[in-house]
């Protein structure tokens, strides 16, 4: 009888003890697009609780000051819905940004991180006729991902993207941008003709340690899309030793 009581009892906390929460965001990203300086772009994520244990939230916290979150205190019980709202604060701060909102809770998986992106400017977006879409350059990338494999600490690398102006004017790339600070332009190649194919050369100086994963903004005039994100991944490591061969997980 005892044995008998000892296993259910065994058995109960078993279950117990892998009985967890778990997130399931109705999307892990946002693009606010266009945003005229000063104001206080919003959006807020749905999440619902899938697993069969409450979910207790113990932090949130934005990769920068000018991201203010919020998020729900009390634990959200299985097949509970909640939401996380990232307040991003444009005013001094022109240009595309990235941000990264990282939610730490009891849930399967222990840390969770949401996207906000978007470009600030200083005054309202202009509105552009079906015409001027029409004859607007269109920037094509040759890829939307680079794997650069194992990377010393310290160590930049160049990379040379390609391109295509598959619109009806003249193309231009007029910056580039990441949320980490670690890409610069290095080759500008100027004005592209539609139709034409061109490269341009981009230094990039993962920071941190181990898997890094960095979104880089490319702005050109295609009105269609000003903004395009492409994603550099890297292993970064403190030594490279010898004979290591450098691994390209998604060849260029």
């Amino acid at each position: 009888m005892k044995k008998a009581i000892l296993s259910i009892s065994m058995s109960v906390i078993t279950l117990l003890s892998i009985a967890q929460g778990k997130f399931s965001f109705s999307e892990e990203s946002y693009d606010f697009g266009t945003v005229v300086e000063g104001v206080q772009a919003k959006h807020t994520f749905n999440f619902t609780n899938t697993g069969d244990a409450p979910i207790v939230i113990s932090g949130v916290r934005a990769s920068c000051g000018c991201t203010t979150p919020q998020w729900p205190k009390e634990p959200i019980p299985p097949g509970g819905n909640g939401e996380i709202t990232a307040i991003y604060n444009s005013k001094g701060r022109l240009n595309a940004f990235n941000k990264s909102i990282r939610v730490t809770s009891n849930a399967v998986e222990a840390t969770k991180t949401l996207y906000i992106k978007g470009n600030v400017v200083t005054e309202p977006p202009r509105v552009y006729t079906e015409a001027e879409k029409a004859a607007s350059p269109k920037f094509t990338i040759e890829r939307m991902e680079y794997n650069f494999g194992k990377v010393q600490k310290g160590e930049k690398i160049s990379k040379s993207v390609s391109f295509k102006n598959t619109g009806k004017t003249p193309l231009k790339i007029s910056e580039i941008k990441s949320s980490c600070y670690c890409v610069s332009l290095l080759d500008n190649p100027g004005e592209i003709a539609p139709g034409k194919e061109a490269t341009f050369k981009v230094s990039y100086a993962p920071k941190g340690e181990n898997e890094r994963i960095d979104k880089v903004t490319i702005i050109t005039n295609d009105i269609t899309n000003m903004n395009t994100d492409i994603t550099f991944k890297a292993n970064v490591v403190e030594t490279i030793t010898e004979g290591t061969i450098f691994q390209n997980t998604s060849p260029f």
